[in-house]
């Protein structure tokens, strides 16, 4: 590879001398309540998989700084080889850049996956508190156990 074996080849970091440190990590990955029921669980109960539905919750590409495991993937570019399986699953029709759920599915259950966050929703769509849960949902498979909420 001739970018690597380039004879004199050096490689710089920007740091102004202006930036005296680096910002804390939890500005960037913080420890919200519900966060902090999920990671209490893994310490518990040990291996399994978190799920959600749609990108307003944990958004792709942050669940590994919290050691949350996903079915999904954890980079916003996965194999192909995934794509296939999931579309082969029937998971996904048109694979993307990256997983988004949108309802509950058989193939959670096998894959270990313990815990599903959802958003309850008014009857416009939006994000409600005081909303209803998607109507897809198997409420004697799924039970309530963390309420989110301000």
């Amino acid at each position: 590879m001739v970018f690597s074996a380039a004879p004199g080849l050096v490689i710089l970091f920007f740091n102004p001398p202006w930036r005296k440190r680096r910002q804390p990590v939890e500005i960037h990955f913080p420890e919200t309540p519900a966060i902090k029921f999920l990671k209490e669980r893994y310490r518990e109960d040990g291996l399994f998989r978190v799920e959600r539905i749609k990108g307003e919750l944990m958004p792709p590409n942050m669940w590994l700084p919290y050691g949350f495991y996903s079915l999904a993937g954890y980079d916003l570019v996965y194999p192909v080889k995934y794509a296939d399986f999931l579309k082969i699953q029937g998971l996904v029709s048109q694979p993307s850049r990256y997983v988004e759920w949108d309802r509950d599915y058989p193939l959670f259950d096998k894959m270990k996956v313990r815990y599903l966050m959802v958003l309850k929703r008014d009857k416009l769509g939006g994000v409600d508190q005081n909303g209803e849960l998607p109507s897809w949902l198997n409420r004697k498979k799924w039970r309530t156990v963390f309420k989110g909420g301000r």
